[in-house]
């Protein structure tokens, strides 16, 4: 669990939320992002490897949530 991984989660209720996280730290997000869920673990990578976008959000609010169509969703380049 270093703290240059990252992991993708997707909501077992509505499987269009997803939520990407870093490795292991998915027990410090806010009570209302974990109840989104329950959640799947689906992936994980580096974080050098996800889009810059991603990347971003990731160091600014600790924590990414995006609606999209479970095929659609990657969040690496």
């Amino acid at each position: 669990m270093a703290a240059d991984q990252y992991q993708t989660l997707c909501s077992v209720s509505d499987i269009h939320v997803h939520l990407l996280c870093r490795d292991g730290e998915f027990e410090q997000l806010p009570e209302f992002v974990r109840r989104l869920g329950p959640w799947q673990v689906m992936r994980r990578g580096d974080i050098i490897n996800l889009r810059r976008t991603y990347r971003l959000r990731l160091a600014r609010y600790g924590f990414v949530i995006e609606h999209s169509k479970l095929a659609v969703f990657n969040p690496e380049t």
